[in-house]
């Protein structure tokens, strides 16, 4: 079986770099990182890397299956901010540290608000959570649904929280039912 590279980073079914954009400034920083730093650590980090992905790739469930994201390069979070580290080091070499910082909260922030409101719709099943999503549905529920049911869920939570919670759950619930009731037709 030959690995799902491709599918592990790029999948609408939870791909790493597809759900979790802020790791592609982290792979760019381990290929920068050995012209600035340490040569064999930031080659041993990279090799890291790609080792897991062929492992990842190579494992029939390489989408984590249930979960938000791709769940299996959670323990490669510090690889992944020693390496944003680098970027941005780089980038502040190349652009100036004023200009690199501006760029970088903008950029976090906005990477921070859109996995935020991936991680809502994906809680709330606005989006599967299995399978692939739709990209061009998970945008538009990001600019005209999220912020809107967000305000409302936030009201609840503050003030009918175990209604919510039951609501949340009993969705699940159907959710998995209609799964079970599809494998079995």
């Amino acid at each position: 079986m030959a690995p799902a590279f491709r599918k592990a980073c790029f999948s609408p079914d939870h791909g790493l770099f597809s759900w979790t954009p802020i790791v592609i400034p982290s792979v760019a920083g381990l290929i920068l990182c050995p012209r600035r730093y340490d040569r064999s650590l930031s080659l041993s980090l990279a090799a890291v890397f790609v080792v897991f992905l062929y492992v990842i790739g190579c494992y029939q469930n390489w989408d984590g299956l249930s979960s938000y994201g791709n769940r299996f390069f959670v323990s490669l979070t510090a690889l992944f901010i020693l390496g944003l580290a680098a970027f941005l080091g780089w980038l502040a070499s190349v652009w100036g540290e004023r200009r690199a910082s501006i760029t970088a909260t903008a950029a976090g922030a906005v990477f921070v608000l859109w996995n935020l409101g991936l991680i809502f719709q994906w809680g709330l099943h606005m989006i599967p959570p299995r399978g692939p999503i739709s990209w061009p549905v998970a945008a538009q529920n990001q600019m005209s649904v999220v912020p809107a049911k967000a305000a409302t869920m936030v009201k609840l939570y503050m003030i009918r929280r175990r209604k919510l919670m039951d609501h949340i759950e009993q969705t699940d619930v159907k959710s998995l039912q209609s799964e079970e009731s599809r494998g079995t037709e």
